[in-house]
């Protein structure tokens, strides 16, 4: 598409943002640009509008910004589904999520992590955890089409093709 508007003698920047409607409204999304940099740059006054300026960032040529905005979905995606897998193995050997949060959760790093996604399935309704499932089959098409394997995308995405799926729109 950005050759198709380069022809045009107009410039395509593909600018992905993470940080849903509450970023939007702080002001604090996080931003991956892709295309031209010079045009990026000249950008970034309007993406400091609604981006956290520390976070809003020029990763490469026309489709790294998309790119970027995969690895963050699929660090956030796999590290979940490993919270949510180890606090059922606690849970499944019969260990209360209060004690496994209380032991084993914390304020910082992975296990402040594992402490929100504890939260998370104390709050939702009948065991329901939310997972970007639809977005995993986007990353293994175009992994298979470039003929490397991600494995634990591929894990994730037949685990929960498994279960009882929910169509939930948070706003994202």
């Amino acid at each position: 598409m950005a050759k198709a508007f380069q022809e045009k003698s107009a410039t395509l920047l593909d600018v992905s943002v993470s940080g849903g409607p509450l970023g939007t409204r702080n002001g604090d999304l996080h931003m991956f640009g892709g295309g031209c940099r010079h045009q990026f740059n000249r950008c970034l006054d309007l993406f400091k509008v609604i981006g956290w300026p520390q976070r809003i960032v020029y990763c490469g040529p026309s489709g790294s910004g998309q790119i970027v905005k995969g690895v963050n979905q699929l660090a956030m995606r796999l590290s979940a589904a490993a919270y949510l897998e180890v606090v059922a193995f606690g849970v499944n050997n019969g260990i209360e999520l209060e004690a496994i949060v209380q032991a084993v959760g914390g304020d910082n790093g992975w296990r402040k992590h594992l402490k929100q996604i504890v939260d998370q399935i104390q709050k939702e309704q009948d065991n329901q955890v939310y997972v970007k499932f639809p977005e995993l089959l986007y990353f293994l098409d175009e992994t298979d089409r470039q003929g490397y394997p991600i494995p634990l995308t591929q894990a994730l995405y037949e685990f929960c093709r498994q279960g009882d799926l929910i169509v939930a729109d948070y706003g994202t």
